[in-house]
């Protein structure tokens, strides 16, 4: 966590190469370095305020198997569904503290 807290505040991106595929879609790539050394588990936000929102609304799955949450790390746009399964041997809970959406499932 403290390796992610210092990418968030020293992120470097290097060799990007942003290429348009389609005027309504674009490939990102790159490396993000604390320092010298690449960082894992890190989440670059491009803004694109012109372009019009994607109407693409699908449901994604943050399941819980081997006492961990696959996949580890999971982005969602406002108004995408997230599903839940416990797909491990113990029972587990999921829960958001956020102002604007708390939520607890169990």
């Amino acid at each position: 966590m403290q390796q992610l807290r210092a990418a968030a505040l020293g992120l470097a991106l290097t060799a990007l190469t942003l290429r348009a595929a389609a005027p309504e879609s674009s490939d990102l790539h790159g490396t993000a370095r604390v320092g010298t050394h690449p960082a894992p588990n890190v989440i670059v936000w491009l803004d694109a305020p012109n372009l019009p929102r994607s109407a693409d609304r699908r449901t994604v799955v943050l399941d819980q198997r081997n006492l961990d949450f696959s996949p580890h790390l999971l982005v969602v746009r406002v108004g995408t569904t997230v599903e839940f399964p416990n797909n491990d041997r113990v029972f587990h809970n999921v829960f958001s503290y956020s102002l604007r959406h708390a939520f607890h499932h169990d």
